[in-house]
């Protein structure tokens, strides 16, 4: 098998986030108290309300003041129906909707921090949330539904798109009263919303490739005062008296992800920044150089708010052409393999066998995290971890061996390089190691998983001696060595992938 590239197995670690009881201040106080710790590094959506940038996030909602000061954190701790945010939108009432990628959507009301769940969609993926006085109307996979405001219902969900097939997917909506218009992966369908049945396929009419579109997979569209903008998979067309014609020029052919318009000026945002639109065919760079973006927004100041796909959120100030990157503190990611506290009560986190963000340490008050990119370290992938009787961190990792943490100090390897572990058959360096445990000898025990010499259990002792113990000694069957528990009597109990669970009885003795 591919170890490199082995895909997680679903329940094999917490993907997620991190929640902590902390203790409580009421009356049940023998309970504790939850808190969630969220990465929010990818920013899917982005308003601006109230000279503040709310930001729909993979960990949540994170919202900043015009300073740049984070103003507001929400989980599902706080109220959140869920941490994956994938749209943000304000309505006429000032209220702000959240979108999740299960279908769900929460209603924030600012003023008294209440949450209303709409659950209608439940079954089905949010792709846009669009308020237009009074209603909302909300693109899914299935097509377009319109919510009513003063009844908080869903009156009517329109499935049939004209001529495009059935219940096909909407990735944009755009309203410039009285027409709405609806990106789908098969074109442009656009509607009068005076008509009195838009659930019927005759209300609607298609644009394609054959009216000019570049593509038919729609990405973003702009619709206001009679400027319809469609960006698309390769490239941007304007409306223009029933056809479609080329506005891409400066953007290349590049997707748009968000349009957006500010005092009358219109920006379009795509991987490389935000670029603002010179009638009728061209775009010029505006802000760039920070990594992907995927939304923008626009405050009463002028402070231009630049969400990117893993840096945070970008504060850009035009007037003195300034530019900040702002990332909420937290961990470096979601998915978690591995947990310790040390005896100084640090919480160290690790991430993941495959796709890994490094490891973390939380202090209570702050959390700093370790890479390849920060600190060298030689893989992202930590999947095992356990703190021994110095105090000193131990840190398993798919493919890399072990990091060792030992205060300020620099982290230390012991893998297959070094000789200290040994590989799998088919790359005798990439070292794996799954579990570790401490005993009360002060031994320090770690599975090498699927080692190709077969010594798949190893023993580090107090005194830094390397002992190593093969498959035939333990009696295993297996060298897909995954967990270890050692009990009160030292008995080492090793799980297996594929062969059930074996114990070892015999035990090192430390000095």
């Amino acid at each position: 098998s591919n170890l490199k590239n082995r895909k997680l197995i679903p329940g094999a670690f917490f993907l997620g986030f991190i929640l902590i009881i902390l203790p409580a201040v009421t009356i049940l106080a023998d309970v504790g108290d939850w808190q969630t710790f969220t990465n929010k590094s990818s920013i899917r959506g982005l308003i601006e309300f109230n000279q503040k940038a709310w930001c729909a996030t993979n960990g949540g909602v994170a919202v900043f003041s015009s300073d740049g000061s984070e103003a507001l954190s929400m989980t599902n701790t706080e109220g959140l129906s869920s941490n994956d945010v994938s749209h943000v939108a304000v309505d006429h009432n000032g209220n702000i909707w959240f979108g999740f990628s299960n279908g769900i959507i929460d209603i924030y009301n600012p003023a008294n921090q209440s949450i209303k769940v709409i659950d209608d969609f439940v079954r089905n993926q949010i792709k846009s949330i669009v308020p237009m006085g009074d209603s909302v109307f909300i693109g899914l996979n299935i097509g377009v539904s319109l919510f009513l405001l003063d009844k908080m219902e869903v009156k009517e969900t329109y499935k049939n798109l004209g001529q495009f097939p059935v219940e096909t997917g909407v990735k944009a909506i755009a309203v410039d009263y009285p027409y709405i218009w609806v990106g789908t992966p098969n074109g442009v369908a656009r509607a009068d919303l005076r008509q009195s049945n838009l659930m019927a396929p005759q209300s609607w009419e298609n644009f394609t490739a054959n009216q000019g579109l570049p593509s038919q997979g729609i990405t973003a569209l702009f619709a206001k005062d009679s400027t319809i903008l469609a960006g698309t998979n390769f490239g941007t067309a304007r409306f223009d008296h029933g056809n479609w014609v080329y506005a891409s020029l400066g953007l290349g052919n590049s997707g748009v992800h968000q349009f957006f318009r500010k005092k009358g000026k219109i920006y379009a945002v795509i991987d490389a920044g935000v670029y603002e639109y010179d009638p009728p065919v061209s775009w010029k760079l505006i802000i760039g150089g920070f990594g992907r973006a995927t939304s923008m927004a626009v405050d009463s100041s002028g402070i231009f708010w630049i969400g990117t796909q893993t840096r945070g959120v970008v504060r850009y100030n035009p007037k003195t052409d300034s530019m900040k990157t702002i990332l909420p503190n937290g961990p470096g990611g979601n998915n978690f393999m591995a947990l310790v506290v040390d005896q100084n009560n640090n919480l160290w986190t690790g991430s993941a066998y495959s796709y890994g963000w490094g490891f973390g340490k939380f202090d209570g008050q702050t959390w700093t995290n370790f890479t390849r990119k920060n600190t060298g370290i030689p893989s992202n992938d930590v999947d095992a971890s356990a703190v021994d009787l110095s105090n000193h961190v131990w840190l398993g990792t798919w493919g890399r061996g072990v990091y060792l943490v030992t205060g300020d100090s620099p982290v230390k390897y012991f893998n297959a390089s070094n000789g200290y572990l040994v590989g799998i058959r088919t790359d005798t360096r990439y070292a794996v190691v799954t579990d570790i445990k401490v005993e009360k000898t002060g031994t320090v025990w770690m599975l090498n998983y699927f080692a190709y010499n077969q010594n798949v259990l190893v023993a580090m002792t107090p005194d830094s001696q390397w002992v190593y113990f093969s498959t035939s000694e333990l009696g295993l069957k297996s060298t897909k060595v995954t967990c270890l528990l050692i009990d009160h009597r030292g008995w080492k109990w090793i799980g297996t992938e594929d062969q059930g669970i074996s114990v070892f009885t015999d035990s090192l003795k430390g000095p």
